[in-house]
């Protein structure tokens, strides 16, 4: 079945700024990172503004600023399904703690207190603060949305887990929301540079975007666009090795696509060779790396809103590639209504 975009909202990192991670090796990385206004701060409490990462919180306002501009019947029922990337912020206050719970530890300790010393050392709310699915959560808590709901985590290929679940949520509800959520940032530099290697000029960020999907064209909503495709592949990834084999063409369904927009690279080279692999089956080929850096999740939804973009400007096809940090490609086909 066929889903039809009825509205899209996003909040892009603005700032960006080289951190160092290394002295030893000499490794850097560029940080992305979004803007909370304060304006939009004081809609959220300030008690769970504590708590709550800059992802959570630009999902949260995001989604209910598509809703008052978008405002659906029995908000209540919607299902609403949120793809999660990284999910740590602050990794050097996380991390103190440990360091600090192994100091106290006298020697000789068992096992047993041990691990009471680490669970006294931890704070009550941290699972708000690093669950994978605390966004779907605040987003539920300050939206009364009660729908059917899940979190998909942790890579990009979660958002196409989040879409397929919504296909099958419309054969039976008039709208979902699906929401991206990444938080950048050193954890997320230090998870995905273990597994790809490290690379220079590398460049990660927190990103957020959601969508409002509906199985009809013909409500009161203007259609900006329909998806009608979304598949991955299923090659098993090989954890002992670090190459990266493009076969996106293998997942098209033709090569009739306007546009292919591709994503998943974390390093400027990688990004280069992604471009290059997808100009020999499309002469014209947009990367949102050098603007945005690696979004994790939402890297597939801000290609749907760039789709949206070019549609608008007379294509009628557009092709969004995908690969995520294990190397498991995907492609999402974006028509014109």
């Amino acid at each position: 079945m066929d889903m039809v975009i009825k509205a899209t909202n996003f909040n892009a990192p603005v700032i960006f700024l080289k951190r160092e991670m290394s002295q030893i090796r000499k490794q850097f990385y560029t940080a992305g990172d979004i803007i909370i206004s304060p304006d939009e701060g004081n809609y959220l409490n300030r008690s769970d503004q504590k708590i709550m990462r800059q992802d959570v919180m630009g999902s949260i306002l995001i989604i209910n600023e598509m809703l008052r501009e978008n405002p659906p019947k029995e908000l209540e029922n919607i299902p609403l399904y949120v793809s999660n990337g990284a999910f740590v912020e602050n990794t050097e206050k996380h991390l103190n703690r440990i360091v600090n719970v192994y100091k106290s530890i006298e020697k000789g300790s068992s096992q047993e207190e041990i691990t009471r010393s680490i669970y006294r050392a931890s704070p009550p709310l941290i699972a708000l603060e690093t669950l994978t699915n605390s966004t779907m959560s605040f987003i539920a808590q300050y939206t009364g949305i009660k729908g059917n709901n899940a979190t998909f985590g942790n890579t990009s290929m979660s958002s196409i887990h989040a879409l397929q679940e919504a296909s099958i949520a419309l054969q039976t509800a008039p709208l979902v929301i699906v929401n991206s959520s990444n938080c950048g940032g050193d954890y997320s530099y230090l998870t995905n540079s273990s597994v790809l290697g490290y690379e220079e000029k590398w460049k990660d960020s927190t990103g957020v975007a959601c969508l409002l999907l509906g199985s009809q064209q013909n409500d009161n909503r203007t259609s900006l666009a329909r998806i009608t495709l979304v598949k991955n592949g299923f090659n098993v990834p090989n954890i002992e090795s670090k190459g990266i084999e493009r076969t996106w063409s293998e997942l098209m369904p033709d090569f009739n696509a306007n546009v292919l927009i591709c994503s998943g690279a974390y390093s400027e080279n990688e990004n280069q060779l992604d471009i290059d692999y997808c100009k020999k089956v499309n002469a014209n080929v947009y990367s949102h790396f050098d603007a945005y850096g690696n979004m994790g999740p939402s890297n597939i939804f801000f290609g749907i809103i760039k789709a949206i973009e070019l549609i608008q400007e007379g294509s009628a096809i557009i092709d969004i590639v995908d690969r995520d940090v294990f190397g498991r490609e995907s492609i999402i086909r974006v028509e014109k209504c």
